[in-house]
């Protein structure tokens, strides 16, 4: 018994050795134009990647939504004060031990405003039955991503399968499974919802056609949030090829499976000497480029590749700038096989554009760097009134108020003395 338990432990070793290699070797090599082993297809290739990726992302996220931090507070914890707090809220979602939650809560005293709690397995059931632009590839919906509350308490949410309007009792009230809605929801000045979305085919000819998960193309699209219809959508490689910046998509002759990334459409709501109302600020994180874009003429008014890297989250401030969340990270396997990165500037940084200047700064850099911020994927940020920096680490469940210099607000959900919740793009409101 001893023997066969012993030659079980080494037989399985061995097996994880060569699993873990040749995940790593097929990986590297997926984008290659030479055949991997005689020519494994792409789906085989993505197959024997998966669980390596999933065994990557488990070191600080199980999937669940629960992270490692035995440290840091459940809850708000100022350390600062500041007038303002005590009308600046937060809306997150994450998921507890029993439950999905989505929460509203005040920064200044940290009490909870209001509580949803959304049926994720409903939503999963109605998103597998309804018209599922990734038909054969769904999976079960495990989080609603930057959720939005609308006027009347209703909730608004991208699921990465589609898009979901929930009332003010956690009630579904709408579902849309016939686009894909992915990664950021805003409003425009009229109440209607942008958002990245996706198309599975792509009818360029520069581009080889491909279907299911093959090639992504992303859309930008505008929804009316009383039924989810869709008011307009457009592709970004379309834009990109019609303002004769196609170029930027094929770069030095490689194209991977997924070449914009598309993670936030964010509409402008009041005209200044750079952009007028309805003009969107569009990120292309694996681009690391923003594009100012004017839909009324189809045309991109300004673009600007990095010093951002595979960023998140371009804001419009006053007196003519912009902020970008910035993760400084390289991409080192091609193809979203695998979330593997470079990490060559340690941490985040969030970057402030002078559009009068045509000038850069960094202006909480110290602050990022002191608490040691450094989300690879997703990250949220926005600059406050006062000057003062919110901003989400995402991947791993933790949110900071701070200046230029210090920490002032720090929030997380703890599940119990070893996790925390993961937190799923968070916002800021300043009421």
């Amino acid at each position: 018994m001893i023997r066969k338990l012993f030659i079980l432990t080494i037989g399985s070793s061995l097996f994880l050795m060569f699993w873990t290699s040749l995940s790593y070797y097929v990986g590297l090599h997926a984008n290659d134009e030479v055949k991997v082993f005689g020519g494994v297809g792409n789906k085989l290739i993505q197959f024997i990647v998966f669980p390596a990726k999933m065994t990557k992302r488990a070191i600080y996220y199980d999937g669940k939504g629960f992270l490692k931090n035995k440290k840091i507070p459940d809850g708000v914890s100022v350390f600062l004060k500041d007038s303002l707090y005590e009308n600046l809220n937060i809306l997150t979602s994450y998921r507890n031990k029993d439950k999905y939650i989505v929460e509203l809560l005040n920064v200044g005293d940290g009490r909870t405003l209001k509580k949803w709690y959304p049926n994720l397995d409903l939503i999963s059931k109605k998103t597998n039955e309804g018209e599922n632009r990734l038909d054969g590839l769904f999976q079960s919906i495990n989080k609603l991503n930057h959720v939005k509350m609308l006027s009347d308490s209703s909730i608004v949410s991208v699921t990465g399968y589609g898009l979901v309007k929930i009332n003010s009792e956690s009630k579904i009230e709408w579902i849309r499974t016939d686009y894909e809605a992915h990664h950021s929801l805003e409003l425009d000045h009229d109440n209607n919802i942008w958002v990245p979305s996706k198309r599975l085919k792509s009818s360029f000819k520069e581009l080889k056609n491909k279907e299911n998960s093959d090639f992504w193309d992303d859309l930008i699209m505008k929804i009316n949030p009383k039924n989810g219809d869709v008011l307009f959508e457009k592709s970004v490689i379309e834009i990109l090829k019609e303002n004769n910046l196609f170029d930027i998509v094929i770069k030095n002759g490689n194209l991977e499976m997924d070449p914009i990334h598309l993670n936030d459409v964010h509409p402008v709501l009041s005209d200044s000497d750079f952009w007028e109302k309805g003009d969107l600020l569009l990120s292309a994180r694996h681009l690391s480029t923003i594009f100012l874009y004017r839909p009324s003429t189809n045309k991109i008014i300004w673009h600007k590749q990095g010093p951002w890297i595979n960023q998140h989250d371009p804001d419009f401030l006053p007196n003519n700038k912009i902020s970008v969340f910035g993760n400084q990270v390289f991409r080192t396997v091609p193809n979203n096989l695998s979330d593997k990165f470079d990490h060559p500037y340690e941490f985040n940084s969030v970057f402030v554009y002078d559009f009068e200047t045509d000038s850069i700064t960094e202006p909480y850099k110290f602050f990022l760097e002191s608490e040691k911020i450094k989300t690879f994927t997703e990250g949220r940020s926005t600059i406050l009134s006062n000057g003062d920096l919110f901003i989400e680490e995402t991947n791993f469940g933790r949110v900071f108020i701070g200046d230029s210099i210090r920490k002032k607000v720090s929030f997380s959900r703890r599940l119990d003395d070893e996790s925390i919740s993961h937190l799923n793009w968070s916002r800021i409101i300043e009421n």
